[in-house]
């Protein structure tokens, strides 16, 4: 198994554990999302510059934030925030908050 694909089961089984959370009752499971966070981070930063994205890492994320906004009502907005920043960095390579960085003239 690849670098790669090693990130990508990383990415599923956080997603895994946030989607168990997030169908138990109680408030938005913050601490699973930033595992899931941090796992597609370090996916993305590991294969940045790549022309494809692994495809389940893909499905993970495609749509996230829509169904974030359509199956859970308490969504902290700083969570759908992070959900954006998560689509841009895998499958823009950027990321829309970089701070320090910017292009010469912004």
């Amino acid at each position: 198994m690849s670098h790669d694909d090693q990130l990508a089961e990383r990415v599923l089984e956080a997603h895994a554990r946030f989607e168990a959370a997030l169908h138990r009752p109680g408030p938005f499971p913050e601490d699973e999302f930033e595992g899931l966070f941090q796992a597609v981070w370090r996916y993305a930063e590991a294969t940045k510059g790549q022309e494809r994205v692994h495809r389940k890492v893909a499905a993970t994320l495609y749509g996230l934030g829509e169904t974030l906004r359509l199956e859970a009502l308490q969504v902290p907005g700083k969570i759908l925030t992070a959900v954006d920043r998560l689509g841009a960095l895998v499958f823009a390579g950027y990321d829309p908050q970089f701070k320090g960085h910017e292009p010469p003239g912004l």
